[in-house]
């Protein structure tokens, strides 16, 4: 890479080498005459590289959706935000190195593209040895009412199967009818449960109809 050499820090040598993607650097100074130093910078060398193991992990693989609460779609996917490289220098066997992913059980509406999910972290022998970041790779905008509409109609569920998957986001209305002290029915969740008292209301079709659809 760089020779030098004067009167008082003699010869000296900067040297670099590239092997089974690891690059090592050896530096040598004071040394006698010439060929010495590159003598000594092969040795540095040959040392670095053998007492070295790179491990590297691409993290291409796929990972599987994750199931959105709340949103205008039902799955979102995510990915490895990128590689992970490990370089050991004490000799340790790395065939024991184990990747453990920490992830949500599902994702909560909105989502931001590029937002973090979880993480995988790498152990060696039960001893951390770092992380890459699982990242989400689409916008997920929050689903509003009409979109819940519109997706218990396009998935052709029944309205208690529909309810059940996305009881949350609309189970505030359960207050609204238990204060309402003039709606004479039961509810749940938003469905009127005694519909044979409405005139020409099929509770079995694939419309949810809520209180304030119908009062």
């Amino acid at each position: 890479l760089k020779t030098g050499s004067t009167s008082k820090a003699k010869f000296c040598l900067s040297a670099t080498a590239r092997k089974d993607d690891i690059d090592m650097i050896a530096v040598i100074m004071g040394a006698p005459d010439y060929k010495v130093r590159f003598q000594d910078a092969q040795t540095l060398l040959n040392y670095g590289f053998n007492v070295s193991e790179l491990y590297v992990d691409e993290n291409t693989e796929p990972l599987a959706d994750l199931p959105v609460e709340g949103g205008v779609e039902d799955l979102v996917p995510i990915q490895y935000a990128g590689e992970f490289r490990y370089l050991d220098l004490s000799g340790t066997p790395l065939n024991n190195l184990e990747k453990r992913l920490e992830l949500p059980e599902y994702a909560k509406a909105p989502i931001t593209k590029g937002q973090q999910a979880g993480k995988a972290t790498y152990y060696l022998n039960g001893q951390e040895l770092g992380t890459v970041s699982i990242i989400y790779t689409a916008d997920i905008q929050k689903a509003t009412y009409k979109d819940y509409l519109k997706k218990m109609n396009n998935t052709g569920k029944t309205d208690t199967q529909a309810i059940q998957q996305q009881k949350a986001p609309i189970s505030h209305y359960e207050n609204d009818l238990k204060e309402d002290s003039s709606v004479d029915t039961e509810y749940n969740y938003g469905v009127i449960k005694n519909s044979n008292k409405i005139k020409g209301f099929n509770p079995y079709n694939k419309t949810i109809f809520f209180y304030y659809l119908i009062f």
